[in-house]
């Protein structure tokens, strides 16, 4: 399934995920918490351990402009569903689960993590009809490391889970998504950046 989520949608979603964070993180604690383990994420984003800090979650999306920037640093365009994204927040912060990262601190996995990125090349790779499969008859441990070497990270890491862009694979403009963790143990992979967070962030 791949949506088309416009910016104004992402906005009211994402309000309403905060507001429902905010509330469920501050029945046990609060998101000063969350900022302290933030600070043990990789790459440490001082922007989101300082929203957190703040009691925020979101932060105001980047225009225009700064896309542009960021898809020149990167020398890619982005997909269409993430860039909608980055649109609506600048990175978000996640109390149960790795957080999107800010434009600033988005880069290749291959740069962020190279030793994650070369221990994962002992992994089988998978066949063409092992990696078609989607959604819940997949199963994770079908995957092919060789695409970590061009895949984006763009969300925090913790114990090895990390969410990536796939650019190698696409559904039109799309890239896959991956929710890579060593606990999977392998990647769950989705169509689209909006498919990987309704599942993982939304419960869609």
């Amino acid at each position: 399934m791949t949506l088309e989520r416009s910016t104004g949608e992402w906005t009211a979603l994402l309000a309403r995920f905060c507001d429902e964070q905010i509330r469920r993180v501050e029945a046990t604690s609060d998101l000063h918490d969350v900022a302290e383990m933030l600070t043990h994420h990789q790459p440490v984003s001082d922007s989101l351990v300082e929203r957190a800090d703040l009691g925020e979650c979101m932060a105001p999306g980047l225009d225009e402009a700064a896309l542009a920037d960021l898809e020149r640093r990167l020398g890619s365009p982005l997909p269409p569903s993430y860039r909608r994204f980055l649109a609506a927040t600048d990175g978000l912060v996640v109390a149960s689960n790795v957080s999107l990262l800010p434009a600033c601190d988005v880069g290749w996995y291959r740069d962020l993590d190279h030793d994650a990125v070369e221990s994962w090349q002992r992994w089988n790779e998978a066949s063409d009809a092992q990696y078609e499969v989607y959604g819940p008859a997949q199963d994770c441990i079908y995957m092919r490391p060789r695409h970590l070497r061009t895949a984006l990270q763009i969300s925090t890491s913790i114990d090895g889970d990390v969410l990536l862009l796939v650019p190698a694979v696409r559904f039109g403009d799309e890239w896959e998504a991956w929710f890579l963790g060593a606990k999977n143990p392998g990647a769950n992979r989705y169509r689209s950046f909006d498919e990987m967070v309704d599942v993982l962030f939304f419960g869609d």
